[in-house]
């Protein structure tokens, strides 16, 4: 998710003489109240609200909320009928570049043109900043404002795929800027704020050069076409994504250049190179056939071209350098060349199987960051109705299954390895490689049931063998319980076994522990690969064990059976180990997911009802930054089901495998794609600012999941406060977590160590508060400027609120 930042403010004008129009990009709580400012100085009668069918309701939702309280309203679909729009009625527009397109047909009936909220990447960095649309010229907008929050639904792919403009930009109109964007470019996907602001400003600026003296694009501004007409043939036959496209376009164009004589080696080199860099696949993928490409090139629906066997594309001289003749970019090749430039990147000379539609014996296969991941844990999402807009992230799927939409795409991209030389000779090396990472997280109902073999073979691959020989690391606790029915297993399984015991509480999460736990390996003469520690227990001993396998012989698998309720929905299903170091939590650790992943709410039948109170506050953690609907169900049913102990009878059923699917699947859901905390930006850190040093400083007294209640309860009075949580959602909030007997006030909630545990925080976030912070319920953002003011006033009125609950009152 991307984060929300006060600070983040840039302002751009575009066209030329009574064409212009103001482009604004705006990030952080303070940037709605600044758009409602600016709905209110229009003095509209009304505000027709035109709407794409994938923008989520979230984003639909906050902008009514603030141009509702403006002026009267309308939502109107952009797939509808025509809406009729008065003169003094102001047309907005939200969604992507099919949006944008059809409010142009109310807007032409009002006195002002619309206002544009694009929701999408090809939408801000390009649709939005043109007056040129599929019918032709269009009213300029009275302004672009290109809100950040509303881009935070999208998903890294679509990130990824909607950078097309920025690229070809590049290519095709400012080089300068090549080596800033190639060190700015993630193949992830993943940007924070400031970076796509710095993306939108040069384009905008490329869009404001091209178009002060060709506001229709007839002219110099044809190089925003370059790579577009391969791209727009691709997408006719099926590529799903039009910035993949786009990507091939570029390489075709550029092969076709170099091979008429018009761009050098070099150039074509920094065209791949920089798709590289861009992180989208650099051949298609799956392959086209060329003559179909040719077919759909000459098609009508392209536009008038050269007559005979060639086409017509934008084609470079170099870098920055439309190939111009007759004052036009348009340049006329042969079809044999354009069938050398897509040979290049994998088009084929007979037809194949289009994207969507492979053949009997292949199955699509994931490309990008993505491949090879288990598709279950992948978000859902919706594909905007228009041409290439992508999708947007919209919360875990409704009802108790968690599966992404089928994809098209095949192959795996190419190695992640390789060696770089530099100087002659050689002087120095770069060595990049990737590590890749596949783990399990699943439900084992009865895992300790002899004629269950999961456990006895959990680790290893499917192909191989269960290993004959187990180290089981067990919690003291867990071995009063379980200890007898762990031996039967083991000697009904017919396995060869030692169980070594551990106290582990907080107290005890330090150096020694891990030091035990190696020791018994060592004593064990485990093998490096072919014999996976078992751990069973909470998510201390968990994050232990993770610790001491992660360090014995550099890497060690193990097993996770988490028995907690706190392990099983959050220590047991992440890629951190730790321990505790001097007064600090987790100080020391290392990020070392298990292989597998066993999740047995028969567990929790043992669990003393606080340590069941202590998980749910991470339950709650994940509703209220992402699921709505897991609120409604822990404000229904949260104590039923922490009186229930998570079993099963009496209707419960359905209800546990709900509660708990959901907020592993929301873990898992913002872990998969930032595993390694390369962006230090994490939603899954709401609740975690302030905890820390509050747990640390009180133990024993506080757990875990009563320090994260404190902290989610101080941020969400402080987002009242900010105007991100309505008084009646916090309310709601407040009312949840003393339902669950969570705490909302500590005595340490005191500003001295309020202060130094944001202290602590920024340093832990590398400068930045990066703070979390309740968007509604069900959404967040992320603020750097809480002051420690907003930290006095929260733990006040916390300690009241505390006090109120008590006397019976509501929060």
């Amino acid at each position: 998710m991307y984060a929300s930042r006060s600070r983040v403010a840039l302002d751009r004008s575009i066209g030329s003489g009574l064409a212009r129009f103001p482009l604004q990009v705006r990030a952080g709580p303070g940037a709605w109240a600044e758009l409602t400012r600016l709905a209110r100085s229009l003095a509209a009668d009304r505000f027709l609200l035109v709407c794409g069918s994938g923008v989520p309701r979230v984003h639909v939702e906050r902008v009514l909320r603030h141009f509702g309280a403006v002026a009267p309203t309308r939502v109107v679909g952009a797939c509808g009928p025509g809406a009729v729009a008065a003169a003094d009625d102001v047309v907005v527009a939200l969604g992507g570049t099919g949006v944008i397109d059809a409010a142009a047909g109310p807007a032409a009936h009002t006195r002002r043109g619309p206002l544009l909220l694009p929701t999408t990447l090809p939408a801000v960095l390009d649709g939005a900043l043109s007056l040129v649309g599929p019918a032709g010229p269009r009213r300029r907008p009275v302004l672009v404002r290109a809100q950040l929050e509303l881009l935070a639904t999208l998903t890294p792919e679509a990130v990824r795929a909607g950078l097309y403009a920025l690229v070809r930009n590049v290519l095709a109109v400012c080089p300068g800027a090549y080596d800033q964007v190639c060190a700015r470019l993630r193949p992830d996907g993943r940007y924070t704020p400031e970076t796509l602001a710095s993306f939108i400003a040069l384009c905008a600026d490329v869009r404001a050069a091209l178009t002060y003296y060709d506001p229709l694009e007839q002219g110099p501004g044809g190089a925003l076409r370059y790579g577009h007409e391969v791209a727009d043939a691709l997408s006719v036959l099926g590529v799903p994504r039009y910035g993949e496209a786009v990507a091939q376009g570029l390489l075709v164009a550029a092969r076709c250049a170099r091979r008429a004589g018009l761009l050098d080696a070099a150039g074509e080199a920094a065209h791949r190179e920089l798709v590289r860099r861009w992180g989208v696949p650099d051949v298609l993928l799956p392959p086209v056939a060329a003559h179909d490409v040719l077919t759909a090139l000459r098609h009508p629906a392209h536009g008038p071209g050269p007559a005979g066997d060639t086409v017509a594309m934008v084609l470079l001289d170099g870098l920055g350098r439309p190939h111009v003749r007759g004052g036009r970019t348009l340049t006329a090749i042969s079809a044999d060349v354009l069938r050398s430039g897509l040979a290049a990147s994998g088009a084929t000379g007979s037809a194949v199987p289009r994207p969507g539609r492979p053949g009997p014996d292949r199955e699509p296969v994931g490309t990008g960051p993505g491949a090879g991941r288990d598709r279950r844990l992948m978000r859902p999402g919706r594909r905007d109705a228009e041409r290439g807009e992508p999708r947007h992230r919209t919360g875990p799927a409704r009802g108790r299954t968690f599966r992404e939409e089928p994809s098209v795409t095949a192959l795996a991209p190419r190695s992640a390895h390789r060696l770089s030389t530099s100087g002659e000779p050689v002087r120095s090396w770069t060595v990049t490689t990737a590590k890749p990472v596949r783990y399990e997280v699943g439900f084992t109902p009865d895992v300790l049931d002899p004629a269950n073999p999961t456990l006895a073979g959990a680790g290893v691959p499917d192909d191989d063998p269960a290993p004959p020989r187990r180290l089981l690391v067990v919690e003291t606790t867990v071995d009063g319980l379980y200890g007898d029915r762990l031996r039967a297993y083991g000697a009904a399984r017919g396995l060869d076994f030692e169980i070594h015991v551990l106290t582990a509480h907080e107290q005890l999460k330090t150096m020694d522990a891990v030091f035990s736990v190696a020791e018994a390996m060592d004593r064990f003469g485990i093998a490096r690969r072919s014999e996976p520690v078992v751990a069973l227990g909470g998510g201390v001993l968990m994050d232990v064990v993770g610790l001491a396998c992660s360090l014995y012989r550099r890497s060690t698998p193990y097993v996770r059976v988490p028995t907690t309720l706190i392990g099983l929905v959050d220590a047991g299903v992440g890629a951190k180990t730790g321990v505790n170091f001097g007064p600090h939590k987790n100080r020391l650790g290392t990020y070392h997911p298990a292989a597998q992943t066993l999740l047995d709410p028969r567990f929790l039948a043992t669990l003393g009802p606080r340590h069941l109170r202590n998980g749910m506050a991470e339950i709650l953690k994940i509703a209220l930054i992402k699921d709505r609907e897991l609120f409604a169900l822990l404000e229904k049913e949260g104590g039923r089901l922490v009186d229930r102990r998570f079993q099963g009878g009496r209707g419960l059923g359905l209800l546990v495998q709900e509660v708990l699917g959901r907020a592993v699947h929301g873990m898992l859901e913002e872990l998969h794609a930032n595993l390694w905390e390369s962006e230090l930006e994490r939603v899954v850190d709401y609740g975690h600012s302030f905890s820390p040093t509050l747990e640390m400083r009180a133990l024993p007294e506080l757990l875990h999941g009563e320090a994260v209640c404190l902290d989610m309860a101080l941020t969400t009075v402080i987002a009242e406060r900010r105007g991100l949580v309505l008084p009646v959602e916090r309310r709601r909030i407040l009312d949840v977590m003393r339902g669950l007997a969570l705490p909302l006030w500590h005595r340490l909630c005191e500003p001295g160590v309020l202060g130094e545990a944001l202290a602590d925080t920024v340093r832990h976030r590398d400068g930045s508060q990066r703070l979390p912070l309740p968007f509604g319920i069900g959404d967040a953002v992320f603020v750097d400027d809480v002051t420690p003011d907003e930290l006095v006033y929260a733990a006040e009125k916390l300690k009241g609120y505390d006090t109120e609950t008590e006397e019976g009152g509501h929060a």
